[in-house]
């Protein structure tokens, strides 16, 4: 049985574009090269690059999130002058988004891009839900960080779309699985209705400054209450779902374990730069003490 063709006919059968569509797509030498030769979609022209299976990934690193993957696919996306661009993992559960200047879309825009296609209830992990809860842009169940933990509440609350901060996203046509290429064509299918270019898109969205970054340390606990015992204080709300989730009304501080190594997680975002860059300083200097 031709499993490639079975994959390929379902989402084309998901396609329900607007409007003509010009998409760039980098397959990060992984098999969705493979799935790509197989969508035939009325109005979508693909170009693929990087669309070679070669586990020695010559072109760029595997993960969209290691410096210098997202290069190709920015470069390629404005010779192009295509209207959308996607990058996907090499094993295309994930996938990171582009607009039609090459630029990347941001977590939170492409939650909501991906929330016009699907119907409530949604899921999304901590960051993911806690972000647009604190823009209000989006109604949103939090999760604990983790596929397993995502798809634990999907099932639980019935949802029909679930995001990862790491750009996972699940659906309830894969039986809460992540697809990268159901979010591409999902993505693909809301934007073809827009009266906007992804980029126009992005701008009428809240705009959100963030860093994720990981300290290691042999006391987590220890240091957990170091950070509780600075910031607790000026709290207006704490959410203790996964890890610290601390919100400050104009920023937000999350915290947690990793665990699998002896570290700690932190992200720490606001919609205002200057208190973003104010404020990730303070924390990075108390880190240091």
């Amino acid at each position: 049985m031709n499993y490639v063709k079975l994959y390929a006919d379902f989402l084309n059968r998901q396609a329900d574009l607007k409007k003509p569509l010009k998409v760039v797509l980098d397959c990060s030498n992984g098999p969705a090269g493979i799935v790509i030769k197989q969508l035939k979609i009325s109005g979508l022209k693909i170009i693929a690059i990087n669309d070679r299976v070669d586990g020695r990934f010559p072109a760029h690193a595997p993960s969209p999130l290691e410096p210098g993957a997202l290069k190709d696919i920015k470069i390629a996306v404005r010779k192009n002058r295509a209207d959308f661009g996607a990058v996907f993992d090499a094993d295309a559960d994930r996938i990171f988004f582009v607009d039609n200047l090459g630029e990347l879309i941001p977590f939170h825009v492409s939650t909501y891009l991906l929330s016009m296609e699907n119907k409530p209830p949604y899921v999304g992990d901590v960051y993911v839900a806690e972000v647009l809860k604190h823009l209000k842009l989006l109604k949103i169940r939090a999760s604990k960080v983790g596929t397993y933990n995502v798809k634990r509440v999907m099932k639980k609350t019935g949802a029909s779309f679930g995001a990862e901060f790491s750009r996972h996203h699940f659906f309830r046509e894969m039986k809460n699985a992540d697809s990268g290429f159901l979010a591409l064509i999902k993505a693909l299918n809301a934007l073809s209705k827009m009266p906007y270019t992804a980029a126009q898109f992005t701008e009428l969205l809240p705009s959100f400054h963030y860093e994720q970054f990981n300290t290691r340390t042999e006391k987590p606990r220890a240091l957990m209450n170091k950070i509780m015992k600075k910031y607790r204080k000026q709290a207006l709300r704490i959410s203790r779902l996964d890890g610290w989730l601390i919100d400050f009304g104009d920023w937000l501080l999350a915290v947690r374990s990793s665990n699998t190594e002896p570290l700690l997680r932190f992200f720490l975002g606001s919609v205002n730069e200057k208190v973003f860059r104010r404020e990730l300083k303070n924390l990075k200097l108390l880190l240091q003490k």
